[in-house]
């Protein structure tokens, strides 16, 4: 048995008490640990998709400009299915990101 410090306020606890004696933070640091460890793996994975579906959407929305100038039908496919595949990834993003938000 060793003794940790609280991380409230600094007493010497039993490494296998569940909570500090003197300010009763619990010392339950794997639980904590787990808890932020999910949320960073679910976050940075959506962020990413999300911030690809940003992307298609604005690059989409520019070439509309440019199809507007040069009145291509190349253009009016391309910028087409670009708005549609980032609007489709921005919306599964943000359905994954609800559906796993803890």
């Amino acid at each position: 048995m060793s003794l940790i410090k609280c991380s409230d306020c600094g007493t010497g606890v039993s490494d296998k008490a569940e909570k500090c004696p003197r300010c009763a933070c619990p010392m339950s640091i794997k639980e904590s640990e787990e808890k932020t460890q999910v949320i960073e793996q679910t976050s940075k994975r959506l962020k990413k998709r999300l911030l690809v579906g940003i992307a298609l959407i604005v690059l989409g929305g520019v070439l509309m400009l440019l199809d507007f100038m040069i009145t291509s039908i190349v253009f009016l496919v391309v910028w087409g299915i670009l708005l549609i595949a980032g609007v489709l990834v921005v919306i599964q993003s943000r359905i994954s990101i609800w559906w796993n938000h803890e």
